[in-house]
């Protein structure tokens, strides 16, 4: 799901003219919009929260915020998908969403609210289907064995043992001896460690077995298996052993085109059917992703990065060279259409480098 959110939309978005792709979009259009993706927070929290939804739940909801007259539209706020209920006709046709919260219940009409879907319920078409549904075992199977790994360490008393006590030793004896054990062999920072006890007579030793080792092991398939799911390759998750130079890039590629592309056009197909194609901007506006191109990112990336750093570039240019999406911190930022040179840990400003009289 982090993977998703990072990489969905990461190339910024832009306006477009319907059937005219070079076309420019009228200025106060685009303002407007602007205005309405900003509105109840920045564009990259709004568009980071609705993929995490959809990651998680397999759905994702807009309440479309009107003015006090109805007739203009100000932003959008997400609702929590957890709280939405759907009622549909006999035909599936939506008639109400409904959110409950606790014991407040709030109604909409279908035209106040974007949902926004991965798939669909084989149950329930109305909704989205979760990758996580089908490996929600594998995922608590996975939070299990973590939560063992834990307790395997935390309860352990080392060495593994039984301890055999003296004969006869009476009730309190036996409790000064658990103890004194548990104090000098339980938990983590005592563990391997040797010691001598008084009124123990035998110790035998158990060891860990084969089954427990393949269950330890279990975690990695389970996570390859939940990766699958989500269509994900492993290795962006850390497991880097069968990756080179060679197949990063295209696994890369894979993860765009098969994963993180597919969501794109989903989500600027609902923004362009459910608000634009409501409005009249319908024939005017149109609400597209920026394509990523993996194979040459890395290589701008890097070169962006040194001409940025000798001040041949302003954070504004550099930004819309690697694009990346102009944030409206970034134009409060006093420098952000300054040239400035990077030395080390300090920063100057081209116009204030003082030219050497020799040259």
């Amino acid at each position: 799901v982090r993977e998703w959110r990072e990489n969905v939309g990461s190339g910024g978005f832009k306006w477009q003219v319907p059937n005219k792709p070079d076309a420019q979009v009228a200025p106060t259009d685009e303002a407007e919009l602007q205005s309405i993706f900003n509105y109840t927070m920045p564009w990259r929290s709004l568009k980071s929260r609705t993929v995490r939804d959809l990651g998680v739940a397999g759905n994702a909801y807009w309440h479309i915020v009107m003015n006090m007259a109805g007739n203009a539209v100000l932003g959008f706020q997400p609702l929590d998908p957890r709280t939405i209920s759907i009622v549909c006709d006999a035909h599936g046709n939506i008639l109400q969403f409904i959110q409950r919260v606790g014991s407040g219940v709030v109604k909409f009409e279908p035209e106040e609210i974007i949902h926004f879907k991965i798939d669909s319920d084989p149950n329930h078409e109305v909704f989205g289907f979760s990758p996580m549904e089908s490996v929600i075992w594998e995922a608590r199977t996975d939070l299990s064995a973590m939560m063992a790994n834990y307790n395997f360490f935390e309860n352990d008393a080392t060495p593994a043992a039984l301890y055999m006590l003296e004969p006869g030793m009476n009730r309190e004896a036996i409790k000064e001896a658990q103890a004194l054990i548990q104090e000098q062999f339980k938990g983590v920072k005592n563990r391997g460690k040797s010691g001598i006890l008084a009124g123990v007579k035998d110790v035998k030793t158990i060891s860990i077995s084969q089954k427990d080792m393949e269950f330890l092991q279990g975690r990695r398939f389970t996570t390859e298996k939940i990766c699958a799911a989500y269509g994900v390759p492993k290795f962006l998750l850390g497991y880097t052993d069968t990756v080179n130079n060679n197949n990063g890039t295209e696994l890369l590629k894979k993860f765009y085109k098969g994963t993180v592309e597919p969501i794109e056009e989903m989500f600027a197909e609902v923004i362009n059917r459910d608000f634009i194609g409501r409005t009249e901007l319908k024939n005017r506006v149109k609400f597209v992703f920026n394509p990523q191109i993996i194979d040459e990112q890395a290589s701008i990336e890097e070169r962006a990065q040194k001409e940025i750093q000798f001040g041949l570039l302003t954070p504004r240019q550099y930004k819309k060279k690697t694009g990346q999406e102009i944030t409206p911190e970034d134009e409060k930022n006093a420098n952000f259409d300054n040239y400035i040179i990077h030395q080390g840990g300090s920063a100057t400003l081209l116009e204030d480098v003082g030219v050497d009289p020799m040259i």
